[in-house]
């Protein structure tokens, strides 16, 4: 039996807020998440005339810094949003759980923390989120010290969506943070 090196996939997703359609917009198979492979995938994405020009209006990815420094050098008009979805997942993954729980125990001493945590980006707007973010650090920083580097290490990256919300309002439109966040 032959087991295959598994190969990342780069993959651009493009979502409609106003209808909520969503379409697989290109992918493409990579070396890895660094650098140069994304800044060869996001020149494919430009190329096809995915553009600022063209209504791109955020871009919202993972913490990969090869993502990060390849949008720099491309898309730096765009608002970048931090996946919340992936925070999320990070700042469960930082979760110490005391010693000797039982699978199901530690899942319920998990699941208030990631509940209180997802309620940061519920918020109405950004100084509610910020709000709840500082009380959720105070809460949280003796019991759950890495959690807390966790959220908020690129935290600011996790808000962009409420400016472009914002944006798309002056305009008359109502774009779902749903939609936005992740």
């Amino acid at each position: 039996v032959k087991i295959a090196k598994k190969v990342p996939v780069l993959a651009a997703q493009g979502v409609w807020p106003e209808t909520g359609q969503s379409v697989l917009l290109a992918w493409m198979l990579a070396e890895g998440e660094d650098h140069d492979s994304w800044q060869t995938f996001l020149e494919r994405l430009y190329h096809l005339g995915i553009t600022p020009e063209n209504g791109l209006r955020l871009l919202v990815a993972d913490g990969s810094e090869g993502f990060r420094s390849a949008y720099e050098s491309r898309y730096w008009r765009v608002p970048f949003q931090r996946c919340v979805f992936h925070k999320l997942r990070n700042i469960a993954q930082a979760i110490h759980t005391p010693a000797g729980l039982d699978r199901q125990a530690a899942k319920e001493y998990r699941s208030p923390i990631i509940h209180q945590a997802a309620q940061i980006w519920q918020a109405e707007d950004e100084k509610t989120a910020r709000l709840r973010c500082r009380a959720f650090c105070n809460q949280w920083q003796s019991l759950q010290p890495k959690v807390v580097d966790t959220l908020k290490r690129d935290f600011d990256q996790t808000l962009a969506f409420y400016a472009v919300q914002e944006q798309a309002a002056a305009l008359g439109h109502f774009w779902p943070a749903y939609i936005l966040r992740t």
